[in-house]
C-alpha cells in the first residue's frame, strides 16, 4: 500500500541514496525513494544495451567496488541481500619488446615480475606498499567521520580534532610532510623519487590518471593512487578493490533488498519535475 506521508523522501535510487534510505529507515524514518529511470543503481549501473543480446551485459559507470566501509556493510548486511564481491586480481602490462609487468595485492607476489625489469625497484616496491598503506591508515577514518571545524573550542569539535592529531602523531613530522605532499603533488614526481623503471611508473602512473581525466605531470595526481590504495572490498583488505558478482547492479540490487527490508518504498519510473 502506498502512503502518502513521510519523513525523508529521496530523490535518486542510486548506491548513496540507497544506503541513506536503508539507515533512516532503520532508524524509525518514514522513507520514499524516487528514482526517474526503471532500476535503481544510479552510478552502479548495470545494463543489457544490445536488445539482440540481452544476456551481455556491462558496467555503465563503475565497474569495480572498494571504497563502501565495512561498517555500512555490516550494517545493512548487504551480505544478507546478495552482496558478493570478488577480489579484482592481479593486473597486468605487456610491453611492445616482449616484456611484461603484472601487479598483484601482495606485494612478494609482484617481486618476481618487477625484479625482471629492476631488482632494485622489486625491493623499493615493497617498502612503497608498506609507506603507502601507513598514510592510508590514518587518511581513510577521516573519510568516515564528520569533519570537525578547526578552531571550534565545542567537545565535539576538540574531541575530533584530537582524534585526527593523535592518528597523524603516528607518522611522525616527516609522515605529515608525506600526507601534504601526495595531496598536491603530482604522481609523476612522487614515483620519480621511488623508482628508476619507466615500465613501473608507467604502470602506476596510469593507475593514478584512471577517472582523474588528467595526465601524470597534473598536480594532485598522487592523491589518486593515495585514494586507491586505501580501497576495501569488504573482506577486510585495506588496498584491495573487487567485482560485484552480477556487476555494479549487484551492489545497487542488495542496497535496494536493504532498504526495503528496513521499511523503507522505492519506486522506479518516478520523475521528479
Amino acid at each position: 500500500m502506498l502512503r502518502d506521508q513521510y519523513d525523508v523522501i529521496v530523490i535518486g535510487g542510486g548506491h548513496n541514496g540507497l544506503i541513506s534510505a536503508a539507515k533512516l529507515s532503520r532508524a524509525g524514518a518514514r522513507v520514499l525513494v524516487l528514482e526517474r529511470r526503471e532500476r535503481v543503481g544510479g552510478c552502479t549501473d548495470t545494463s543489457s544495451p544490445w536488445p539482440e543480446h540481452p544476456d551481455w551485459r556491462v558496467n555503465t559507470y563503475s565497474y569495480v567496488a572498494g571504497l563502501m566501509p565495512r561498517r555500512i556493510i555490516r550494517d545493512l548486511d548487504l551480505h544478507r541481500h546478495g552482496l558478493r564481491i570478488h577480489s579484482l586480481g592481479p593486473h597486468f602490462l605487456p610491453f611492445p619488446d616482449g616484456r611484461c609487468l603484472m601487479l598483484g595485492e601482495d606485494p612478494e607476489r609482484s617481486y618476481p615480475s618487477i625484479a625482471r625489469i629492476s631488482r632494485r625497484d622489486a625491493e623499493a616496491y615493497a617498502r612503497w606498499e608498506e609507506w603507502l598503506g601507513q598514510i592510508a591508515d590514518v587518511v581513510w577514518p577521516i573519510f568516515t567521520q564528520i569533519p570537525p571545524r578547526l578552531g571550534s573550542l565545542k567537545p565535539g569539535d576538540l574531541a575530533g580534532t584530537a582524534e585526527i592529531a593523535w592518528r597523524a602523531r603516528r607518522l611522525g613530522v616527516r609522515g605529515v610532510a608525506d600526507i601534504t605532499r601526495l595531496l598536491t603533488a603530482s604522481i609523476n614526481e612522487i614515483l620519480d623519487d621511488w623508482f628508476e623503471s619507466e615500465e613501473l611508473k608507467a604502470l602506476m602512473a596510469m593507475t593514478a590518471a584512471v577517472g582523474a581525466w588528467a595526465g601524470p605531470d597534473t598536480p594532485g595526481t598522487a592523491y589518486v593512487l593515495l585514494h586507491l590504495s586505501m580501497g576495501d572490498p569488504g573482506d577486510g583488505h585495506v588496498g584491495g578493490w573487487g567485482f560485484a558478482r552480477g556487476g555494479m547492479g549487484g551492489l545497487a540490487a542488495a542496497c535496494r533488498r536493504a532498504a526495503e527490508a528496513g521499511g523503507a518504498e522505492v519506486r522506479t519510473g518516478a520523475e521528479v519535475l
